[in-house]
């Protein structure tokens, strides 16, 4: 939920679909482990939501990506 919600959020913030960071970055971003970041955007790949490339993540459907986000971001559309 956090990381879909946060690339909505820059999304939406700064116009842009691709972000580049590291998962390490990424898990010292939310306060997690990078092993929980892993195995999250591994379903947001598998979902098609998400496309992730070496320290780039690309989001592939908004409309995919929302479902994973939490109820808050959802408020916010």
């Amino acid at each position: 939920q956090q990381i879909a919600s946060w690339l909505l959020t820059n999304q939406r913030r700064y116009r842009v679909s691709e972000v580049a960071i590291t998962q390490t970055a990424l898990a010292d971003l939310l306060g997690v482990r990078r092993e929980s970041v892993s195995r999250s955007i591994g379903k947001l790949v598998a979902a098609r939501s998400l496309a992730a490339g070496d320290s780039v993540l690309a989001i592939a459907s908004t409309a995919k990506l929302k479902v994973f986000a939490c109820e808050c971001h959802q408020a916010i559309d």
